[in-house]
């Protein structure tokens, strides 16, 4: 909401569901479908194989390396679980 005032998109946030795009609702629903279904089902075969959530192909996604057993002990230790 701040973005689009800062930007100063005309429509208001509240308006935006009476605009007209140009794309259909109704076509819109088979590309949500097929695009959520496609990211689920990588998540899903990921987190079969290893036993964590990640992203698509990062599993687990850990991209600051804090995932590790050094900080799960020290985690603990400190009464912080996640």
């Amino acid at each position: 909401i701040l973005g689009q005032e800062l930007l100063g998109v005309p429509t208001k946030w509240y308006e935006a569901g009476a605009a007209e795009y140009d794309l259909p609702v109704i076509a819109q629903l088979p590309i949500f479908f097929l695009v959520s279904g496609f990211l689920e089902t990588k998540r899903y075969i990921g987190f079969k194989e290893t036993g964590t959530s990640g992203f698509i192909n990062s599993f687990p996604f850990d991209p600051v390396g804090l995932n590790s057993p050094k900080h799960a002990i020290n985690e603990v230790k400190n009464g912080r679980l996640a």
